[in-house]
């Protein structure tokens, strides 16, 4: 399962997950009634050579994770970068529920 951050802007949620060993195309992110759902697959190999020894270790997995989304977030405008093994997604929230300064009269 992957490490996930989600932080709360005046403007926005944010919600970072950290996927190291996986590459873009292999991560997904769904909108389904309500719900953020990102999931995928990932593998990693690495291969050792030393004198007379031969090391391979493979690691392969999948991984979801599914968050309701608030009401006040706008899922039309999500956005979603990744780079570096890490997942950025953005949602921003609705007018309404920006805080705003009342002027006293």
């Amino acid at each position: 399962v992957p490490a996930v951050e989600v932080s709360e802007s005046d403007s926005q949620y944010t919600v970072t997950v950290e996927v190291p060993g996986a590459r873009k195309e292999d991560v997904h992110v769904d909108l389904r009634e309500g719900m953020l759902v990102i999931h995928g697959e990932k593998k990693s190999e690495r291969e050792e050579r030393k004198d007379k020894t031969h090391w391979v270790e493979r690691t392969y997995g999948s991984f979801s994770r599914s968050f309701t989304l608030p009401p006040s977030a706008v899922s039309e405008e999500l956005r979603a970068s990744f780079k570096d093994g890490v997942l950025s997604i953005e949602l921003p929230k609705k007018e309404e529920v920006k805080p705003r300064q009342i002027s006293i009269k």
